[in-house]
Parts: C-alpha cells; structure tokens; sequence
C-alpha cells in the first residue's frame, strides 16, 4: 500500500491514506475532473493493471451510508456494493428475477446494499455476479471498512 500512496502522490494528490489490503485509497484534491481515468491510467503505467477505479467523495460515502434499508443489526453487518455507474433499468429488473434464499439486497442509485444471513463467503450475490447481471463495474466494501473510510476523509 506505500507504493500506492506513492503513486497518488505523483498525481498531484495530497494528504494521501490507504486502509487495508484492497486498494481503498483516501486523498484530497485541488481538481475533481478526470480523477478516475487519471489514476486508472497511472495504475495502468506504473504496474500494468487493468483495473476499474471508483473515486466518491465524503459526502456520497456518508449519503451511501446514511440510506442504508436495513435496522441497525443488520445494517452492522450489511454490505456495500459500489457501482461505477447506475445500471439501466433493464439489467435491475433482470436482477431481481434471482432469488437466494438467506439473501437480500436493495439498489439505491449507485448503491447495492447487501445482507447476507448466511455470511458473505456463502453468498451467491457477488461482486462478480453484480457486475455480471447489473453490466456494471462494481466493488464491495463491508460497513466496517466504509465507515473507517468515512472517517478517515473527514480527517483530511
């Protein structure tokens, strides 16, 4: 993760943070046009990678949060899958013809909020199965990890 603090600093990017092992990166920025491609062309320069980024700010974090469906029990143990854009109506109706049992989920804009009765590691509602079904890059943070990230931007 230090080479990855590194990096968004030669990008320009100040008070850079990163939490865990999973590529959550927590900076400022004078300039908020073009993030995205920047990074995810200096990542591709740097290390070759192919990947998505997804750049929100404090306040669609804390918004994300704020309009999670669940009570707060399940809320504590819920999950956030993070859309890089709104799927089309479609592909949500196309979503909601599956059914697992133990399951839920709710979109809302950008939004999957996940709960899973049966824990994440058994979950047939996957980031993968989301980005499959929604034709959606999506990432998937714990409530845990979103609320530290929530509170290491406001740090900042």
């Amino acid at each position: 993760m230090k080479d990855l603090t590194v990096l968004f600093e030669s990008l320009g990017f100040t008070e850079v943070r990163t939490y865990i092992q999973s590529g959550n990166v927590v900076f400022s920025s004078k300039n908020s046009d073009g993030l995205e491609e920047s990074i995810h062309h200096k990542i591709k320069e740097v290390y070759g990678w192919e990947v998505p980024v997804l750049v929100i700010t404090p306040a669609q974090l804390k918004a994300c949060l704020d309009n999670c469906p669940w009570e707060e029990e399940r809320q504590l143990k819920s999950y956030y899958g993070l859309l890089l854009s709104t799927p089309n109506p479609e592909q949500i109706k196309k979503l909601a013809s599956y059914a697992f049992e133990g399951e839920f989920y709710k979109i809302i804009k950008n939004c999957v909020y996940l709960f899973y009765e049966v824990g994440a590691g058994k979950a047939k509602i996957s980031t993968n199965f989301l980005e499959r079904v929604l034709k959606v890059s999506c990432t998937s943070r714990n409530h845990r990890t979103m609320t530290k990230l929530l509170t290491l931007a406001s740090e900042i």
